[in-house]
Order: structure tokens, then C-alpha cells, then sequence
């Protein structure tokens, strides 16, 4: 049908003038070939295996003999790259682009056509190829390859489809249906393509539910457009749902009676629509959820059609057993896998040890095991032995082929647990969990004969409204939910005991004061408290002045707590010899204590759905009613409006981002490169490479949204893939150590890097200084694989680090080092270089002084402001001071060198005024440590316009938290260069992860890198934040009864308005 409609569009287009090119875009596979001019004898496969010399003989035959010329988009591109194009120019003939973007920027082809299968697994490859200069993307759905284009600026003149359908008019009127087949508007794009494409092909009414979310769905409102056009009714409704909610108890009751004979399944309060704001509960057995997820695993092993599953509802409600039960059911009946995602190995090691009950086909795979049970666990999982795998996203993100894992077996159903932390953006923000979705889609790309429903679960999660949680999850992780479980909201166990309290004179102190006095009654009554603080250093200032006598019934919990200790900790709690924790928000997933009876809040410390996971900590248990405290000052939302400051993705730094992918890109000269953590340092305020590592993913992530929120902007103009684990490393070997690694036979695998020729430099007194050795790289995942599979990889890396593996000494003999590379730009000697650098750190000291004389306090916008106002005619605009600004301040205050200064900062942070004071003039020293830094080391450089260092590694990779980009002042200089756009840096060390990057349209990412772009995701974070500080001081000041607070609780889960005026 698809192509009768393709005939039709392409006739219509076509004129009877002269001398004219038409280039057809979509239409490679659409077997018209009689539209087409024949000028190539290969598909676009081997195009260029032409003969170039023949093609031009067929081009000048074309051109003396027709007036209407039509080729594929591909094969004009070719002919472009070649420089074949001016011939038509030179003819006189007027190129015209037919686009038949009937699905915006997608285009279908049947999987059944070779050339596209093909095609499929070329453009997926790290090798640079043709195609990729001309399709962008490709990817899968169950009928359908769906493909994207480059946009390679080929003519002005284009007839487009899309350019027709704008003017369209759709009825968006509801209807209320019982029984219909609809769509949800939620949807994503190849699923709703796949979908569309059944209409096309007959289908008669489009049927699409227009749910309760303020987040447009723009390609779906572009589909309805487009399939109104092609003449099919599209109809929003409103389905009227059947109360067919059976009884299945007795399926799966003799799985759950493995527990104990009498047990049953949970009746659960379950929201009847809550896709349109319903309120309305019913009763939901949890047999009910078990038969859908497993009946659409059986369906989807069948390769029938299938739905995937999402579940919100409250800790305690039972969601671990509703999808045990299915994956039980599978392993026993049809010898399929289930693979169940989890953060944390606690919660992996909980819920394995719960489901041995069960089952004992149950296991998990986490970097607590060694490769050889890892081993024998992915042997057990091929052999059928074992069908449950917990693991975490890492894990299987790192198993690039999912064969690797489960071998021949096949995936039944797949399950993502605490799936809220796919949209959580902030400082507990996962984003190996977003990369999931991409994840799934490549599994069932290279494997034709896997096909598995997921089934996604969380306590916490939106739905609908402003802040849709939901919408993001499902969008993200591609599922196709037709009706989601969502549980009640309300808790009829937990009241609210909040004091609103004013300030009188010292917030901080009549705080303290208040805390004091509220956890001393805690403990007298001897009931279980829990206690959340925003802040690590509140938490040790309680436990220290507040509690100082009490210690022994006083446990804490936090992020950089000792295992042990926490583990401690969380047995006391839980047996009762402990009465209270002070704690972070890592105290939760995982966490099974079901007879706390308070939660106090020193202050809230994130939105609402964060303070009603925090308080649903209370009265798991049967029959308890448990208390949520706040002592409350207008004050506490600082907390909130600080951790957001500290953890949210700021503007500059997604500029900064593309900025240097661009660099790279036109440094490197190809679309396919690798690049290193490290080279982005400069961009952002983080402490170490491993919050760098986590920074930078979150960026390139924002980077996505963005163009995928943008209908005018290629989807895929840059594509990323992370990658998580280094697998080499650098070091200087001395000529005297080659013997002892050929004696261990090591020497496979050290590869040359630089000789001790090319690292000689001459020292102060001109002479010519030599290394005694040359500098190797070792590639560590294949000596481990060879050689210490008998231990983990992170094991084996420290072993090689701490300079003794097994029987082997390796005591210094390989010395770990950091390659930099720094370039000037715009034919700048180092002379020149060094003189900006200089003149700029005088500057910034100026500023510094200026504010330390008077004592005034500043927020880093009124700095960069100032730093513009006084020198714009040396940056480029607001947005790069606003970039120098936050990181050279920071680079220097937090400047850690011992050998040259005291290393203390010169700047705090008030939390109170939310603003720096400056505290000492330490800056000086910095400044000139930075300046004689560049000075020594450049010293016989000043004429050049490159140069080399070795740097030693302190960190040698140990240390997950390793800081070399911020304490080795030589880097920091190079950062600063980078920052000031006067030269750029590159540099390899071996002992960070790298990204494969591939930029499909460097010309979208040269719009992104101005000065003048505003990242829509970053301004929309911002929004959501804003939002959550007026609701949550609403909810706090202004709310009086808890059948008030319930309320709003239950409307903003749901997505209705709350007005709080």
C-alpha cells in the first residue's frame, strides 16, 4: 500500500519541464525501478565498488539523451563525493529533492529486503563507510527496518510530504469506546510507525488515547497529521475499561504456596484509569499482573503480538512476587530466561536469597564474584541449570553480546526494577539505566529469534501532569504499555506531624536547637526513627554535639559509611538494639524494615515524590500507624535548592560539550572516533575523574534529548555509545626491565606507544635530558583474559597496580603514565599562549581582590557578569565567562599541590545566603604556581606551536576516585588553555573508560556549539525544579490536615493541576 501511495506522491510531483534532476529521498527499497534512471550497477551496498570512469560515461549518456533525470538520494550523494555533480550543472539541470517523509525524519523498508539487512549491520559498525555519510541511523521493529537520513545540503529545492500535512485538520474531540484498539500517545516512534503502517495497509479508524500528561508527544501529534493525509480517520478516545479482571489465583498459586501451604495472593487497591487523572480504586488480585506479564512472554516467544508491563505502587505492596512468578513459570515450562535489572547488590542478594524458596534456578552476577564463578554461573544459566539472572545495568551493558551471558538460551521476559532512577535527573540520577533502551533494541536486533516483554516496577514514579515521571520511563526504555498499574497513592497508616516554625533571629541555630530537642524525645520513647538529612556534614555535626551520650542507640547511614558498617548499622536497626538512624536518601531501595515508626525530616531535601518515598519508610508492618515530622522553616528549601545547584546540568556545559566533539571531529577528520573522559575535564566543576565519567554521560544524554525533542533538528546527529570498562594502560618500561617481562612472557602484550627518542626534552641548563626507557601500552583485558581469570578484573588491576600478581613481583617496573597533547589554535606560539594565560589569571586575581578588600559576598553569575562587563573584548560572549568563570574558580580553589603551597581554598560557600565569600588570598599562590608552571614547562617551547609531556600517573587507576585532572597543575594549565579557546588538549593515560562517538551532522552540532543556544532539556529540568520548590513549600505551609496532604499527594502523582495560590 505504502508503495501505491509512494507511485502516486512521485507522479504528482513530477512536471513535464526540461533539463530537470529529481533526487528521491526514501525511496532505495521501494522497487520502482522503472522511476529511475539507471546509472549504477550495484546497490548502495557496493556503490563504491563502481567504475569511476564508467559511471562518468553513463551520467554523460543520461544527460545527452533525457530531460528528466531520477536517481536515489544515495547514489546523487556518491556522484557529490566524487565531484561528478557539476556535469548536471554544466547541462543546465535544475536538482529538485522528492523527500517522502511520511514519518518526519523516518523511513520504512520490509525486514525481508536483503540490501537493507545489509545495511542494517554495516551502519552499526565502528568502520567508516559511505553509507554512514548518508543514512545517520537505523534501526528495528517487528515488521519494519526504520531508517534516518543525513542531511547533506544537496539542493534548496525540495517537495516534501511533510510540507503538505501541516495545514491538516484533526478532530481532537474524545469519544468514550468500550473494547476498541487504541493507541497510547506515549508510545515511541518506531512502535507507533509499526503501528501506523497496519492502518496504512488497511486498517480503517485510527483509535489513540490522548492521556493525562503535559509532555507533547510531537512526533505522534506529527503522525496524526500525516496518516489524516493519506485519508485514514484518526479518533481520540477515552476507552471505557471492562471490569474483566478474573480470578487467576489458581495458575499460580502452587508457585506462591512453596512460601507455606496457606498463603495467597494480595488483593490490591489499584487506580482505575489513572492515564486520565481517575481517582477511582479497584481491587486487583496480584494473580491478575502475574497472567498478563507471563501470557505476553508466552505470546512474545511465539512471535505473537505482545505488550510490556509497568507497575508504580508502595514498598511492601508485593511487586517482587508478581514478577518471580512469571519468570518461575518460564524457566519451568518453557526454558526461557529471565533477566532482572537491579542498582544495588544488596537488593540482588535480598531478593536471591527470598526467591530460593521459590526456586533454586535463581542467581545474580555482580563485581563481588570472581570470572570463575562468574563463569560457572553463565555456564549453569546455558545448561539450564539456572534461569533467573539479578544483575545490574553495568553488567549487562558491559556484555555487548547478550550470547556472552546466556549463550544459546533464549529471553522470555525482562525486568527493570526501581525503574524511576531512568528519569531522575540529579545527583542520584543513573544513566547507565537510560542506556538501556538501546540496549534492548540491539538485542533484538542481532537476534531475529529473541523477542521478550519487559516488565518495569517502582514505588516512585509520576503519572501524568507536569513532572511525568512516567512518560519519560516508558519513552526512554521503548515499552509499549497499554494500561499501566498504577496502587494507591493515599496511606491510611501515616499521619503528618508538621510544626511550621518561624525565625526569630539565627536560622541555623534555633534549627539545631529544635533537631536536638525533637530526636532526645525520639529516644525516650523508644520507638524505630528514621532521620533524613540533605547533608553527610549535618549528619556527623548531630551524631557528634547533639547525640554525644546516646551514640550506643545511634546508627548512621550514608553513601561513604564502611559496609560493614552499614550492614551493622541495618542489623541493630532492624533487631531493635538500635532506635534510631541518621541518614541520607541512600537509605532506601534495598532496605527491609517494615516496623519503623517515624521518619523525621531535618529538611526536605528533593520534590514530593522523594519525601513520599522517604516517609513510606514508616509502618510496613500490619496494623502499625507510623508519623511523618518536620520541624519546618520557610528556610529548609535551601537544601533542596542546593543539591539541585550542585548535581543539575548547567547550559555551558552541554555548550562546552559540543564544542569539543566538534573539535575532536574536525581534528581527527572522520565521523567514528574514540574520545576519553578526560578531554571534557575542562568543562565541568567535579572533584574526580569518576564523577567526570558520570558528568559527561549525563551531558551527552541532555545532548539527546535535545535533538530528539526537535522536530527541525537530525535526530541523529551524534550518536554515543559509552564504554564501561578500560582495558589498557600506559607505562615506561626501562630498557634494563624488557628481559623480566619477556622471562613472564608479557611482552604480547605491550605495544610500543613512544620511544625514549621522542620523549627526550632539554632542561633548564640546555641540555638534552633522555628517558631510560620507552613508554608501552598494555593491554590489560587480554593479558587477564590469557593469564588471571582466576581472579576479577578489578582485582587483577590492582594487583598490577600495587606491583605484585600472584607469584610475580613486578615492584616499579611499569611506570604509569599520562600522555598530554596540547595544540595551539590560531597559529599561536606558546610565547603567545603563555602571555593570554598569564594576562587572563591577573585578571581573575583582580576580580578576587576586589572582593576579599570588601568583604562582599558574590554568586558565580554576578562574577561572570562582571568578568563580561570589564572584558568583553577579550571573550567571546556571556556563556564562555559563564564557563571560565565556574570552572577556573573552581580548578583553583580546589588547586591541590603540596609541593609548591599550602593547598587550602581561598572560597566558601554560604549555604544560607547562597553565595562565595572569599576567606584568604591564597589565590596568589595558586596563580603564581599556575603561571611559573607554564613558564618551566614551556620554557623551550615558546616558539612552537605544539608540544608533548609525559606526566606521571599518581593514581595508577587504584583509586576509583583518582583526581589527576584536578591536582597536576600541568593538566589544570592545559584546561585553563582550553577554556580560554587560545589551544586545545588531548590526553591519554589508559585508566578511564572511552565513548565511541560517531557525528552524523556536524552542521546541527555547530548550531548547538554557539554561544546563543539554550538547551530545552536543561531549561525544562530547571522548570521541574522550580515547580517541586513551590509545591513542596505549599505542601509544608499552607496544608493543615492530613486528609489535606494525602490530597494533594494523590493529585500530584497523578498529574492534576495543583494550584497553590
Amino acid at each position: 500500500m505504502l508503495n501505491e501511495i509512494f507511485k502516486k506522491f512521485l507522479e504528482s510531483k513530477k512536471t513535464n519541464k526540461k533539463n530537470i534532476l529529481y533526487i528521491i529521498k526514501g525511496g532505495e527499497f521501494n522497487n520502482l525501478d522503472n522511476f529511475y534512471s539507471k546509472v549504477f550497477n550495484t546497490t548502495v551496498i557496493d556503490i563504491e565498488k563502481n567504475n569511476q570512469n564508467q559511471l562518468l560515461n553513463s551520467i554523460l549518456d543520461l544527460t545527452n539523451n533525457n530531460d528528466t533525470i531520477c536517481l536515489h538520494y544515495y547514489e546523487f550523494c556518491y556522484i557529490k563525493k566524487i565531484n561528478l555533480e557539476g556535469i548536471f550543472t554544466a547541462k543546465g539541470y535544475k536538482v529538485i529533492v522528492i523527500d517522502f517523509n511520511v514519518f518526519n525524519d523516518y523511513y520504512v523498508v520490509s525486514r525481508k529486503n536483503e540490501t537493507a539487512q545489509q545495511m542494517y549491520s554495516i551502519l552499526d559498525s565502528d568502520k567508516e563507510c559511505f553509507m554512514q555519510e548518508v543514512y545517520s541511523n537505523i534501526g528495528i521493529s517487528d515488521n519494519y527496518y526504520i531508517y534516518s537520513y543525513n542531511d547533506n545540503d544537496i539542493s534548496k529545492n525540495t517537495i516534501s510530504w511533510k510540507k503538505d500535512i501541516f495545514d491538516t485538520d484533526i478532530d481532537r474531540s474524545t469519544m468514550r469506546i468500550k473494547g476498541v484498539d487504541y493507541i497510547p500517545t506515549s508510545i515511541n516512534d518506531f512502535d507507533l510507525i509499526e503501528k501506523s503502517l497496519s492502518y496504512v495497509n488497511g486498517k480503517n479508524t485510527f483509535y489513540y488515547s490522548s492521556v493525562n500528561t503535559h509532555k507533547p508527544n510531537a512526533f505522534f501529534n506529527f503522525n496524526l497529521q500525516s496518516l489524516t493525509q493519506l485519508g485514514i480517520k484518526c479518533v481520540a478516545v477515552k476507552p471505557i475499561e471492562s471490569n474483566d479482571n478474573h480470578n487467576t489465583d489458581e495458575k499460580y498459586l502452587d508457585i506462591l504456596q512453596r512460601l507455606n501451604s496457606t498463603a495467597k495472593f494480595r488483593e490490591l487497591n489499584i487506580y482505575k484509569n489513572p492515564e486520565y487523572g481517575d481517582r477511582d480504586l479497584t481491587k486487583i488480585s496480584q494473580s491478575v499482573i502475574i497472567h498478563e506479564i507471563y501470557n505476553n512472554a508466552v505470546n512474545a516467544n511465539y512471535k505473537k503480538p505482545y505488550n510490556d508491563t509497568f507497575m508504580i505502587a508502595s514498598t511492601g505492596a508485593g511487586k517482587s512476587i508478581i514478577f518471580q512468578i512469571p519468570a518461575i513459570k518460564l524457566a519451568e515450562e518453557l526454558n526461557l530466561v529471565t533477566l532482572v535489572i537491579t542498582p544495588l547488590i544488596g537488593l540482588m542478594n535480598d531478593q536471591i536469597s527470598n526467591i530460593r524458596k521459590l526456586t533454586n534456578k535463581a542467581a545474580t552476577i555482580n563485581s563481588e564474584y570472581t570470572p570463575i564463578e562468574k563463569e560457572k554461573i553463565k555456564q549453569q544459566i546455558n545448561d539450564g541449570e539456572k534461569s533467573i539472572l539479578y544483575i545490574s545495568p553495568e553488567t549487562l551493558l558491559s556484555n555487548t553480546d547478550i550470547k556472552t551471558l546466556i549463550g544459546d538460551r533464549k529471553i522470555g521476559l525482562l525486568v527493570i526494577d526501581e525503574a524511576h532512577t531512568v528519569s531522575t535527573w540529579g545527583k542520584s540520577f543513573r544513566p547507565d539505566y537510560w542506556y538501556l533502551g538501546d540496549y534492548l533494541k540491539k538485542i533484538k536486533k542481532y537476534n531475529s529469534d529473541m523477542s521478550f516483554p519487559t516488565a518495569a516496577f517502582t514505588a516512585t514514579a509520576t503519572l501524568g501532569g507536569v513532572d511525568d515521571m512516567y512518560y519519560d520511563i516508558i519513552q526512554d526504555l521503548s515499552l509499549n504499555i497499554k494500561k499501566p498499574y498504577i496502587g494507591k497513592i493515599v496511606r491510611d497508616d501515616i499521619v503528618f506531624n508538621i510544626n511550621l516554625v518561624k525565625k526569630e533571629r539565627d536560622y541555623r541555630q534555633e534549627k539545631d536547637q529544635l533537631v536536638a530537642k525533637r530526636m532526645n524525645k525520639f529516644l525516650t520513647t523508644n520507638k524505630k526513627t528514621l532521620v533524613y538529612f540533605p547533608f553527610v556534614s549535618q549528619i556527623k555535626k548531630t551524631y557528634k554535639n547533639i547525640l554525644v551520650n546516646k551514640i550506643n542507640k545511634v546508627g548512621k547511614y550514608y553513601g561513604r559509611v564502611d559496609k560493614l558498617e552499614k550492614n551493622e548499622t541495618l542489623e541493630d536497626f532492624k533487631t531493635g538494639k538500635r532506635k534510631m538512624v541518621l541518614a541520607t536518601k541512600a537509605f532506601g531501595m534495598g532496605i527491609d524494615i517494615d516496623d519503623i515508626d517515624n521518619v523525621y525530616h531535618y529538611a526536605p531535601s528533593g520534590n514530593l515524590a522523594d519525601y513520599v518515598q522517604e516517609i513510606g519508610r514508616i509502618a510496613r508492618k500490619k496494623e502499625m500507624i507510623g508519623t511523618a515530622y518536620t520541624d519546618y522553616f520557610e528556610e529548609d528549601l535551601r537544601y533542596i535548592k542546593q543539591l539541585h545547584g550542585l548535581s543539575s546540568i548547567k547550559n555551558y556545559e552541554v555548550i562546552g560539550v559540543v564544542q569539543k566533539i566538534l573539535q575532536i571531529y574536525e581534528t581527527k577528520k572522520t565521523r567514528n572516533f574514540l574520545v576519553s573522559p578526560e578531554d571534557f575535564s575542562h568543562v565541568f566543576r567535579e572533584s574526580n575523574d569518576e564523577n567526570i565519567d558520570n558528568r559527561l554521560k549525563t551531558v551527552l544524554l541532555v545532548i539527546r534529548k535535545d535533538l530528539e525533542s526537535n522536530l527541525n533538528l537530525q535526530k541523529y546527529a551524534l550518536i554515543f555509545k559509552p564504554r564501561s570498562m578500560f582495558t589498557k594502560g600506559l607505562y615506561m618500561i626501562f630498557d634494563e626491565d624488557i628481559v623480566f617481562f619477556e622471562k613472564i612472557e608479557w611482552m604480547k602484550y605491550l605495544s610500543k606507544f613512544r620511544n625514549k627518542s621522542q620523549l627526550s626534552r632539554e632542561d633548564v641548563n640546555g641540555d638534552i635530558v633522555t628517558y631510560k626507557g620507552d613508554v608501552y601500552e598494555m593491554d590489560f583485558k587480554q593479558l587477564w583474559s590469557d593469564k588471571y581469570k582466576d581472579l576479577s578484573f578489578a582485582q587483577f588491576k590492582r594487583a598490577i597496580f600495587q606491583g605484585k600478581i600472584g607469584d610475580i613481583y613486578l615492584g616499579n617496573k611499569l611506570k604509569s603514565k599520562v600522555w598530554l597533547e596540547i595544540k595551539n589554535n590560531n597559529n599561536l606560539t606558546f610565547k603567545e599562549t603563555v602571555d593570554v594565560y598569564s594576562q587572563f589569571l591577573e585578571i581573575i586575581v583582580k576580580m578576587l581582590n576586589t572582593y576579599n578588600n570588601s568583604k562582599k559576598h558574590f554568586t558565580m553569575n554576578m562574577f561572570s557578569n562582571k568578568l563580561y562587563s570589564d572584558h568583553g573584548n577579550i571573550f567571546k560572549s556571556k556563556t564562555q565567562c559563564e564557563l571560565i568563570s565556574n570552572v577556573v574558580l573552581y580548578l583553583m580553589n580546589n588547586l591541590r599541590s603540596s609541593h609548591h603551597f599550602n593547598s587550602s581554598n581561598f572560597m566558601n560557600y554560604n549555604s544560607n545566603t547562597e553565595m562565595y565569600s572569599i576567606i584568604n588570598n591564597k589565590y596568589l599562590g595558586k596563580r603564581d604556581v599556575l603561571i611559573r608552571t607554564a613558564r618551566r614547562e614551556l620554557r623551550n617551547s615558546m616558539g612552537k606551536k605544539e608540544e608533548l609531556f609525559l606526566r606521571n600517573n599518581a593514581a595508577s587507576g587504584i583509586n576509583k576516585s583518582s583526581d589527576k585532572m584536578r591536582s597536576d597543575t600541568l593538566i589544570v594549565m592545559a584546561q585553563i588553555f582550553e577554556l580560554l579557546g587560545i589551544a586545545k588538549y588531548s590526553i591519554k593515560s589508559g585508566d578511564r573508560p572511552e565513548f565511541f562517538m560517531r557525528v552524523n551532522g556536524a552542521d546541527v552540532l555547530e548550531r548547538m556549539a554557539t554561544q546563543e543556544y539554550k538547551s530545552v532539556t536543561v531549561e525544562n529540568i530547571n522548570d521541574l525544579h522550580n515547580n517541586s520548590i513551590r509545591i513542596m513549600n505549599h505542601f509544608f505551609t499552607k496544608l493543615t490536615s492530613d486528609e489535606e496532604r494525602w490530597d494533594l499527594i494523590e493529585k500530584y502523582f497523578l498529574g492534576d493541576e495543583i494550584s497553590t495560590e
